[in-house]
């Protein structure tokens, strides 16, 4: 086992991560064409949007934090997707494939940020999807029947399910969400949203909001899970990701800041396995 590979055993913050983006590019590079991170092989993130909006999405400095009892472990920049038209930003990028095993559960966590003033067009979500055309959970905000930015798990198949959780601009949010598997033919799956849980040992008992009517797994067929996107909307607003995890369980994806001096360390190693796998994508282009 590697150095690296050790490390990350013995810490556990980063060990089990099947998806885990932290955005660490240079700041002020646009994100389209990185390939950093980790699960995504030499996927490159795109843009989904092109030609239909003017787009400015690029790292900005430093991670977002999050105020919670115990601070989410962090590494790297995060995004900033600026747009100048309402119909907003769409970046994606593919990832190997998340099988979907009946009767587990896939957990996945970001965080979120918005700069500007409401108004109806200020929506964003992180989605997963498991191809082109299936039915796809978006984790986000979305504009409910009052005209309220609430919370909640929209679809590109089967409308959105709101929480009654506001929206808050100014606050950086950690979101968290799992999709509980159900293969038999027809089907769907459990998808759950919890919003700024608390850090612990354990999921809370009830998530915020929560939805059974996406028929994911079949719609995807052994290609479970396959890309994430990013997208936002509003005009001359700015939106924040940062600390992108895909996981097999809660304490995968809501890794916290040790107490200990190991903290160092495992940040450090998470940098240069996500470094090396740079160089190493950089190397096969070139090859």
């Amino acid at each position: 086992m590697s150095f690296v590979a050790a490390s990350f055993a013995a810490h556990g913050a980063f060990a089990e991560l099947l998806v885990y983006e932290p955005f660490d590019y240079p700041v002020g590079a646009e994100i389209h064409g990185q390939s950093g991170g980790i699960g995504f092989g030499d996927n490159e993130w795109e843009d989904n949007q092109e030609g239909s909006s003017a787009e400015m999405d690029h790292i900005a400095d430093g991670s977002l934090s999050v105020a919670n009892p115990l601070p989410l472990l962090t590494t790297g920049n995060s995004l900033s997707q600026n747009s100048i038209s309402v119909n907003g930003s769409t970046d994606i990028r593919s990832f190997t494939i998340i099988p979907g095993i009946d009767g587990t559960t896939t957990w996945m966590s970001f965080l979120m940020r918005f700069e500007g003033t409401l108004s109806e067009d200020t929506i964003a979500h992180f989605g997963v999807r498991p191809n082109s055309s299936g039915p796809a959970p978006f984790f986000g905000v979305f504009n409910n029947a009052a005209n309220e930015i609430v919370f909640g798990i929209g679809s590109n198949s089967a409308g959105t399910v709101f929480s009654d959780i506001s929206f808050t601009p100014g606050q950086t949010y950690l979101l968290v969400a799992s999709i509980t598997w159900n293969t038999a033919v027809g089907a769907s799956e459990l998808v759950n949203f919890y919003v700024n849980p608390t850090l612990q040992a354990l999921p809370p008992a009830s998530p915020d909001v929560f939805r059974d009517d996406l028929n994911i797994a079949t719609a995807g067929g052994t290609n479970r899970l396959s890309s994430l996107e990013l997208a936002s909307g509003g005009d001359g607003v700015e939106w924040r990701f940062d600390e992108l995890r895909i996981g097999n369980t809660w304490s995968d994806v809501t890794p916290v800041v040790p107490e200990s001096s190991t903290t160092a360390m495992a940040v450090g190693c998470l940098l240069l396995a996500v470094g090396l796998k740079r160089a190493f994508s950089h190397g096969r282009r070139r090859a």
